[in-house]
């Protein structure tokens, strides 16, 4: 079974198997994968994102719900229309209205987005 290519990588707080265990960064502060963390979840992951060993990892970072069927080689075609050294959100932002009528712009999973 194919997961995805070289450069495709999964985080987890525990190993998930011996297959992945090269593609996997294990993220300690990981929380509960159900809806409910999600949030917090994705904080932390970015949170992580930034430290300086994975910060210049990769030129990119794509966040997608893991039900996804993702076309890597044709997305990596597409990122290099784009300069990485320049601030890039890539995706759809969804908007929450409040009851006091404000509007919050929010990066949301699904299809994916990419920073």
């Amino acid at each position: 079974r194919v997961w995805g290519t070289n450069d495709t990588f999964f985080v987890s707080r525990f190993p998930l198997s011996p297959l992945l265990d090269p593609q996997t960064w294990l993220l300690e502060t990981d929380v509960d994968t159900d809806y409910a963390h999600l949030p917090v979840r994705t904080f932390l992951l970015f949170e992580a994102l930034g430290r300086p060993e994975w910060a210049s990892a990769c030129d990119w970072y794509m966040k997608a719900d893991a039900d996804s069927f993702l076309n890597v080689p044709l997305i990596e075609e597409r990122l290099r229309c784009f300069d990485p050294s320049q601030h890039w959100y890539l995706g759809v932002p969804q908007v929450a209205h409040s009851t006091h009528g404000s509007m919050t712009r929010f990066a949301s999973g699904g299809a994916g987005y990419i920073v």
